[in-house]
């Protein structure tokens, strides 16, 4: 099972007007569940998962 999600990094505050960086992430595991638990592992600190999809 393949899965990948987009990430963007959380603002400061509710304000506005900030140029947030995204990237994308995959994980590879037998199940959907480890894909998933193996995304969660990989976001960093300040950062938000937006969805998860299979490529």
């Amino acid at each position: 099972m393949i899965l990948s999600t987009t990430i963007r990094q959380n603002p400061p505050d509710h304000r506005g007007g900030y140029a947030l960086e995204s990237k994308t992430l995959t994980a590879e595991a037998a199940t959907y569940d480890q894909a998933y638990a193996d995304l969660t592992q990989q976001v960093p600190d300040g950062w938000s998962m937006l969805f998860v999809r299979q490529p």
